[in-house]
């Protein structure tokens, strides 16, 4: 999916990652793959999360960030995206989503947001 996000100009100004193992590896591989500039920070809050605690976490990001992506796990992050967009969309490992909002801070991000796409590697592989 590193290779998807360099082709596609994906780049996020700030990575938040559960702390996981296999989470900290997805991102490392991510930011590596596709030479992402992006700012990477592990957050213990993001392992095993529920959606109300993902919604905490996005709702704390600084201002200057413009765009973020989450590294996280399930069933978390695919009650997020319904929250986020009242869409119900399954997110296998590696899969990708991008959220875009009008609120002009990430505190005012917890509902309203447009589900742009959804990337699964599976599907991506045989384009």
């Amino acid at each position: 999916m590193g290779v998807f996000c360099k082709q596609e100009r994906v780049s996020p100004d700030l990575i938040l990652s559960s702390c996981a193992h296999r989470a900290r590896e997805t991102a490392d591989i991510i930011v590596r793959s596709a030479r992402l500039p992006s700012d990477l920070r592990f957050d213990e809050r993001i392992y095993e999360a529920s959606v109300n605690r993902l919604l905490e976490v996005i709702t704390q990001i600084e201002k200057s960030a413009q765009s973020a992506l989450i590294v996280g796990h399930n069933p978390g992050l695919e009650e997020l995206l319904s929250a986020l967009t009242t869409q119900t969309e399954t997110l296998p490992t590696a899969a990708l989503a991008k959220i875009t909002f009008k609120a002009s801070n990430w505190s005012n991000a917890v509902r309203g947001g447009a589900l742009e796409w959804v990337v699964r590697p599976k599907e991506w592989e045989r384009v």
